[in-house]
């Protein structure tokens, strides 16, 4: 029997299965590498990543999209904050300068931004970093 039989009337055929170990293969060693990147990046070393947190955080706390305005992109004090290495004692909370992008993406980290409630800061970028991560993956094979 050439065919693997699957809950229902779904057939895969193993020789396609086994045709497309690379991509398996590939997405494995991406998903190691997303894995370790999220866990191993100091918090708000990703480009841009204060200000995508931010519109996440707007909108799962308010239930609303945030708003570009003007003063939302500082760039003396993102500067200060890139110089330090973004110390933990100066808040990020004032970066919105994303708030211009399309917002699938937030609408989507929303529910995770939601599960990650009672994890630290830390915790919740690690999560946050993993769904981007998985929709990585998805879209990768689709």
């Amino acid at each position: 029997m050439s065919a693997l039989r699957l809950p229902g009337r779904l057939r895969v055929d193993r020789q396609v299965l086994l045709a497309a170990w690379p991509l398996w293969l590939i997405l494995a060693v991406y998903g190691l590498l997303a894995a370790l990147y999220a866990v191993y990046t100091p918090l708000w070393q990703a480009p841009d990543e204060p200000a995508h947190f931010n519109n996440i955080r707007v909108l799962a706390t308010t239930g609303r999209l945030p708003v570009l305005q003007p003063g939302d992109y500082d760039e003396a004090y993102l500067n200060t904050l890139k110089t330090r290495r973004f110390p933990s004692d100066l808040p990020i909370t004032g970066l919105r300068y994303e708030g211009h992008q399309p917002p699938l993406y937030y609408l989507l980290a929303t529910p995770v931004w939601w599960a990650g409630e009672g994890l630290t800061l830390r915790g919740r970028v690690i999560l946050l970093r993993w769904q981007s991560a998985l929709w990585g993956c998805l879209l990768y094979t689709s």
